[in-house]
């Protein structure tokens, strides 16, 4: 295939865990169809396919989409995590070859994340679990939220 071909974004992560990427791609008739997704931390790190992040693009923004694609943990809380879309074919999206005239775009590109204080180890701690009162059965759209993290229980009734 030649040189690699890709789009890149780095992104700081630090205090922030459970990412998920989204992006929606196109290419023109003569513009690239395939992609993947990958990942390494740090200049020096080591790219690393993204699980269930391989791309087909077509002529619209509707076929190239990925959807809230779960990074690794390793990903989480780093100065510095690079995300790369690369080319993995000349295929281009009218099933011949990608010419010199095709082009491919991006658009709506997303890193998210929980923010909060990031846990680096587990640890057993005596005080940390609590019961939520005050649910009813019979009451309809009743949801709690409980998140422990880093010592702190935050629950929200709706």
């Amino acid at each position: 295939m030649g040189t690699l071909k890709y789009w890149q974004v780095i992104v700081n992560t630090q205090n922030y865990f459970d990412l998920t990427v989204s992006s929606k791609q196109r290419s023109s008739n003569t513009g690239p169809r395939d992609f993947k997704l990958q990942y390494k931390i740090g200049a020096g790190g080591t790219w690393t396919d993204v699980s269930g992040a391989t791309v087909t693009v077509a002529n619209d923004f509707t076929s190239g989409v990925l959807s809230n694609v779960a990074l690794p943990a390793e990903c989480d809380n780093q100065s510095s995590v690079y995300l790369r879309w690369i080319m993995t074919s000349n295929t281009s999206v009218n099933n011949s070859t990608v010419t010199n005239a095709g082009t491919s775009r991006m658009d709506d590109l997303f890193v998210t994340g929980y923010e909060g204080d990031y846990v680096v180890y587990n640890q057993s701690e005596s005080g940390l679990f609590s019961d939520i009162t005050g649910l009813n059965a019979s009451t309809t759209c009743t949801t709690v939220f409980v998140q422990l993290m880093a010592h702190t229980l935050q629950t929200t009734t709706m």
